[in-house]
């Protein structure tokens, strides 16, 4: 496996950002709690925001959703993809749009001098909608090559989605789109969780 599981958390490139202005949506990452992240892409220009009368109004946001650096922590290397959503499908927040068969480590247990002990294990993860979107392609490289295609970067990118600003902004509000620093915190307490529940499986 390429990808071994840290032991402790990572960091976190670039200065957190806020969420509130519609400039940002077009800046910084967002990241899930499920460890998704997402890469918004152009905004609309300014004036296509604000109707005739001088409105506010809705407007489409293309975004990339792929994997941040701490999912692959969790399960290892992506070996497969199936696609189980198509291409211009309308899809509601949290559902499935691929699922992604992995390989990789679990922790099992710590040793008596507290050193983590690993196992390998195989599985399957539901990669979801982080919001209501339209589904607006997939990454072809990635379907075809995962192993080496999948990953943290922009490159490694797996579908790319058209969504509105309110749908984002809603997702923002509801705890399901983070800042990097919103999620490095959601990403430590993880952490700690997982050392604690470690501790108590070691007899």
């Amino acid at each position: 496996s390429r990808h071994v599981p840290a032991s402790a958390p990572r960091s976190f490139a670039g200065a957190p950002r806020a969420f509130a202005a519609s400039a940002d949506l077009a800046g910084a990452p967002m990241y899930t709690p499920t460890h998704e992240i997402v890469r918004p892409r152009a905004l609309p220009s300014a004036p296509s925001l604000t109707s005739t009368s001088g409105e506010p109004r809705d407007a489409f946001v293309n975004v990339r959703v792929g994997l941040a650096d701490r999912a692959f922590d969790e399960i290892g290397d992506v070996k497969a993809i199936t696609r189980l959503a198509e291409t211009g499908k309308r899809v509601s927040r949290g559902e499935t749009v691929c699922v992604l068969k992995w390989e990789g480590f679990k922790r099992t247990a710590s040793d008596e001098l507290y050193h983590a002990v690993w196992a390998n294990a195989t599985g399957n993860r539901d990669f979801t909608a982080p919001f209501n979107c339209e589904i607006g392609a997939f990454n072809e490289k990635a379907l075809a090559d995962p192993y080496n295609v999948v990953c943290g970067t922009e490159v490694g990118w797996i579908v790319e989605c058209r969504v509105t600003l309110s749908e984002m902004r809603a997702a923002v509000k509801d705890g399901h789109l983070l800042s990097e620093k919103q999620y490095a915190e959601v990403c430590d307490a993880q952490e700690r969780e997982q050392d604690a529940a470690a501790s108590r499986a070691y007899p």
